[in-house]
């Protein structure tokens, strides 16, 4: 008699439980890593923590607790036409102009000390940003335009039946608070420049069936802006 393979996978929930349990997992995984997550830091900046549970807790969740495949959540290759690709030439340009017109904003250097302080050698403050991008960065990325974004849009346009425009309008909105108050506890410009930016990057990704492209827009300010700090801020 032959058996049947042992599957993995979880009862299917219904679609409000979806709904409520997607959300419990995004802000449970967020307060986790703010509150807990720097008592988990090795190599000095790779936290552990960020990485454990963005990066290997929440793709297993979205593979066996909702059953979605990782390519629905914006993991596969970007769909890119020519008007995306001006663009992005645009960005490419444009970005580190409006840097360097922050870059003054003392509030920046005050809370980021660590990489203007010049009794820190180079190689350590370059290291610090490279792990600590590692362990969090492409964690945070997936967490909010992988999971919830993805996710929320995947939940309301199939369960909940809501037209396919109006599902990304509501998952947009929604992840963009969710990154807006993260940045709460950073300067003030940050957290306004997320406001826009958040929207923008999320229409990319749904735009471009991936969140590769937005990604990379996201790291790009960030590694500039770092780059900016070690470099050029006496």
């Amino acid at each position: 008699m032959k058996h049947k393979p042992m599957s993995l996978k979880l009862p299917r929930l219904d679609a409000t439980k979806q709904l409520i349990v997607l959300i419990i997992i995004g802000l449970t995984v967020q307060l986790l890593c703010r509150y807990y997550g720097p008592y988990f830091v090795i190599w000095d900046s790779f936290n552990l923590i960020a990485f454990v549970l963005r990066l290997v807790a929440l793709p297993l969740i979205a593979k066996f607790v909702f059953g979605w495949r990782f390519k629905e959540l914006g993991l596969g290759k970007p769909t890119m036409s020519k008007a995306w690709l001006i663009f992005l030439g645009i960005y490419v340009v444009s970005v580190p102009i409006v840097m360097l017109l922050i870059l003054s904003n003392d509030s920046y250097q005050e809370y980021y000390d660590f990489y203007t302080n010049p009794h820190i050698s180079v190689a350590a403050r370059l290291s610090r940003f490279g792990l600590f991008t590692l362990s969090t960065f492409f964690g945070w990325a997936f967490l909010h335009r992988g999971f919830l974004l993805f996710g929320l849009k995947k939940i309301l346009n199939s369960s909940f039946t809501i037209v396919e425009n109006h599902a990304s309008t509501i998952s947009i909105l929604w992840v963009a608070s969710f990154e807006v108050l993260y940045h709460l506890i950073k300067p003030d410009l940050e957290a306004f420049g997320m406001l826009i930016a958040s929207p923008i990057f999320s229409l990319i990704a749904i735009r471009t069936r991936s969140l590769w492209i937005p990604t990379l827009c996201h790291l790009y300010i960030e590694a500039l802006f770092i780059l900016y700090l070690i470099f050029l801020v006496p």
